[in-house]
């Protein structure tokens, strides 16, 4: 069976709330293959569901940015099992976008145009992106890769939009298995929205 067909397996499921006898009926006519990878198939939204459920938890007990935005980057990347993510803030005085948390070992701080690159494409049109090969991507900064000696494979990158603004970007880097998809941006952008939300909070107080 095509994953396309499991996919859409799984969203019937969760989209039109399926009794018991539905899912016996729609097991009962898939092959034993058919079967595990629609398994497969569950097991991952079930772990992006964990994962939302993860971010709630780990933001609603403090409003310390300090403490909040790291544990929001390590779930990012664990979620889309990915190599490494960045959080990006705007400087609205300098026109920046600057690296308001960043993994990877000896990384100091990024800050580059908030025009240039993919997140500073994201940043000004607000349109979050999937980029399958980022040196193939003419919109790619590879200054930063320069900077740090990295190699970016490929890119997901979302918007971080308080009530009136886009006040920075989250980015995920390199997919340590296959590329990354719609449905990592979607994802993305479900736990970038959660991010902006607990920013707002932890400012306000």
């Amino acid at each position: 069976m095509a994953e396309t067909k499991s996919l859409d397996i799984v969203k019937t499921v969760f989209q039109r709330r399926l009794q018991q006898r539905d899912m016996e009926r729609i097991l009962h006519e898939l092959s034993a293959s058919d079967r595990d990878e629609l398994v497969a198939q569950m097991g991952t939204l079930l772990d992006r569901i964990s994962a939302l459920v993860e971010v709630y938890n780990q933001v609603s007990d403090t409003l310390s940015l300090d403490v909040m935005l790291p544990r929001l980057i390590a779930i990012l990347s664990e979620a889309m099992r990915a190599d490494r993510s960045t959080l990006f803030l705007n400087d609205f005085d300098t026109h920046e976008l600057y690296s308001r948390v960043a993994q990877g070992a000896g990384i100091g701080e990024i800050r580059f145009p908030n025009h240039l690159g993919i997140a500073g494409t994201v940043f000004t049109t607000g349109q979050a992106v999937v980029i399958p090969d980022a040196y193939a991507d003419p919109r790619f900064n590879q200054a930063v890769d320069k900077k740090t000696g990295y190699r970016t494979r490929n890119i997901l990158c979302a918007p971080l939009k308080n009530k009136d603004k886009i006040i920075g970007v989250t980015q995920v880097i390199n997919k340590l298995e296959g590329a990354f998809e719609d449905d990592d941006l979607t994802l993305l952008e479900a736990l970038t929205a959660k991010a902006s939300s607990a920013l707002e909070n932890a400012q306000l107080y």
